[in-house]
């Protein structure tokens, strides 16, 4: 998991110089693409691939054994079915009969089982396969056959589904490095819809379609990849004509007044953390007492996030409600013995630099200056300092932002206040871990397992060791006219590239 902004704000900014924006002749078989706030793709290897933009430029390239659709659903790629042992700890993957490369050759199991070992092994080391491959074991992955992928994990992790969608789990085609030596990802492909022509590092990146992709030949024959040092100049180029769709904004980027913006929820969560092992936050009056002064966090965040849909964040798509104050917060206040704020400690609300957040930060502690008669102080943190205070509980409420590293329940619920080192409230109990353990091990998409989850996160919303403010928002944008391309939860651009289309008359 992701505290703060680490993956999910600070590899997105790179901040450098900009490429100039030039108007363009229209080809409707050529997506320009503009990435904001870029000096150049981090990477093309899968393996390596932890940021955003390398998430996204290497799912247009390579394929896995699944992929998440533009609802970050885990849905079939490379395998077209897989079955789970009753135990929920033995994968068994059948892949697809006509899959091959962008060479032609065709996919093999034992190339696929090969590729998860490598990201696991040393040369992947450096990626974030210690996040979503960690729960395979020793030995687990093996080619039973040449069609069949069979992956054992230590314990059941009913998430892992969607954790193997992501790219380091993808197959590059396996004769590469051995032909480019460390140059290969220059010429990068795979059995993605499309493949690598030409890679002018720190300008741009030209892709061509995949003819033997599985999912029909693209319509789109080519995409240029063109790199913006800032995101003004990425907007500039946008707004100029010069590209279609532009992404890699950093969350809680406004985009006004631009033809074909689009906004959504992250698969993010802003969110007030209050220290439970010391008062005053042990008592839970007092947690009631800030939570019901907290009052509308969106009045000072200037369209870069969307209201709380409720305990846990929309991606999921499992609705708690929010915690509603049944009394004033005067009241649970004096209920905690603190009676219009005489005797409360001094405390402070820790947070990180960010613009957004400091001016949220002194939207609350004005609340509750005002309707509790507390004064809290404001303490903004670099990221190193954050992270230490809060793994340390040396504070005493938090404002956090969380970003998912994948879109389960369990990411959240399992991680934030569950029995992980990630929760930094000191809140959980057996009850509460024994809900998530037997969620790992019921069926991914289960109704179930939905429920489970639903029984948790009351639980937690009870105590209230958090308390939900906003889902920050992820924004593109792309030229009216283009069919096809959605914008996800994950600030990626997803496209059924037998579909996607320039529409234009």
């Amino acid at each position: 998991m992701v505290r703060s902004l680490v993956l999910f704000t600070v590899c997105l900014i790179l901040i450098s110089g900009c490429s100039p924006a030039t108007s363009r002749p229209r080809d409707p078989g050529t997506l320009h693409w503009g990435l904001a706030g870029v000096v150049d793709i981090p990477t093309l290897d899968p393996a390596l691939a932890s940021d955003p933009v390398s998430i996204n430029v290497c799912s247009l390239i390579y394929g896995g054994l699944v992929r998440l659709d533009q609802h970050l659903h885990a849905v079939p790629d490379g395998a077209t079915r897989w079955t789970i042992s009753h135990r929920g700890t033995i994968y068994t993957f059948h892949l697809r009969h006509d899959l091959r490369y962008a060479n032609g050759r065709r996919v093999h199991a034992a190339d696929i089982a090969a590729s998860l070992q490598r990201a696991l092994g040393p040369d992947g080391a450096a990626g974030p396969a210690a996040v979503y491959l960690a729960d395979i074991a020793a030995h687990g992955v093996t080619a039973p056959n040449d069609a069949t992928v069979r992956i054992v994990l230590t314990h059941p992790a009913a998430q892992f589904l969607t954790e193997l969608a992501f790219p380091t789990a993808f197959v590059p085609e396996p004769d590469l490095p051995a032909r480019y030596g460390s140059a290969w990802t220059s010429h990068a492909a795979g059995f993605g819809p499309f493949a690598v022509q030409s890679w002018q590092h720190g300008r741009s990146l030209r892709l061509v379609r995949n003819r033997y992709y599985y999912g029909g030949l693209p319509k789109v024959r080519r995409i240029v990849l063109q790199m913006y040092g800032s995101d003004a100049a990425g907007v500039r180029a946008y707004r100029s004509g010069a590209v279609d769709v532009l992404s890699g904004l950093p969350p809680a980027q406004a985009l006004p007044h631009v033809s074909g913006a689009r906004a959504m929820p992250a698969l993010a969560m802003d969110y007030l953390a209050f220290n439970t092992t010391r008062l005053p936050f042990r008592r839970l009056d007092v947690r009631h007492a800030f939570a019901a002064a907290a009052g509308d966090p969106l009045a000072v965040m200037q369209g870069t996030a969307f209201p709380a849909a409720g305990f846990l964040p929309s991606a999921f798509g499992i609705n708690v409600p929010l915690w509603t104050p049944h009394r004033s917060a005067a009241d649970y206040l004096a209920r905690a013995h603190y009676p219009r704020g005489r005797g409360f400690p001094e405390v402070a609300l820790v947070l990180p630099r960010d613009p957004h957040l400091i001016a949220l930060a002194h939207r609350l502690t004005a609340r509750w200056r005002q309707e509790l008669g507390v004064v809290v102080a404001i303490r903004p943190l670099n990221p190193t300092n954050y992270t230490t205070v809060l793994d340390s509980r040396q504070f005493d409420v938090a404002l956090v932002r969380w970003g998912g590293d994948y879109p389960d329940p369990q990411d959240f619920l399992g991680t934030q206040i569950g029995p992980s080192s990630d929760n930094v409230t000191g809140w959980t109990g057996p009850i509460y871990a024994r809900l998530l353990a037997e969620a790992s091990r019921l069926p991914p998409a289960g109704a179930s397992r939905a429920a489970l989850f639903r029984t948790a996160a009351s639980l937690a919303e009870t105590h209230l060791p958090i308390y939900p403010l906003d889902e920050p928002a992820v924004t593109a944008a792309i030229r009216p006219g283009w069919s096809g391309l959605s914008l996800t939860g994950l600030g990626t651009i997803s496209g059924e590239w037998s579909h996607v289309q320039d529409t234009t008359p």
